[in-house]
């Protein structure tokens, strides 16, 4: 049994990729710092694809009592990679530390550290 697919990988270097295109075309520079991050947004964007994966499984086989952490897990990776992505921009361009996105930043981070953790709970 395979637990990364060709087309999971494929996915996330697709996002990563138009994700940095539009970085690039906005002239946020990550200057050495671009393959780090670049290998570090498909790791997110895995995370991303693997949670959503297991909370559209959960929902459509109809897993009795398992709607609520099929939630946790969409809402908590996406918010992950919302927010990471948000910390890339604050990080790397001074246009961007707007007060605003910081508290995008962190309210994207908590929430999806909050929805992770409690998505354990149901399969303990």
């Amino acid at each position: 049994v395979r637990t990364i697919s060709v087309w999971e990988i494929a996915t996330a270097v697709i996002i990563i990729a138009v994700f940095l295109t539009v970085c690039l075309i906005k002239k946020v520079s990550f200057g050495s710092m671009l393959v780090p991050c670049a290998v570090y947004g498909i790791f997110v964007s895995m995370m991303m694809i693997k949670s959503s994966l297991l909370s559209i499984r959960l929902l459509t086989e109809g897993v009795s009592g398992m709607a609520v952490p099929a939630v946790l897990l969409l809402v908590g990776g996406i918010s992950f990679f919302l927010s990471d992505g948000s910390l890339a921009l604050i990080s790397f361009d001074t246009r961007y530390k707007k007060f605003r996105l910081k508290v995008f930043n962190i309210v994207t981070y908590f929430g999806a550290q909050i929805c992770l953790a409690l998505s354990i709970l149901y399969f303990v």
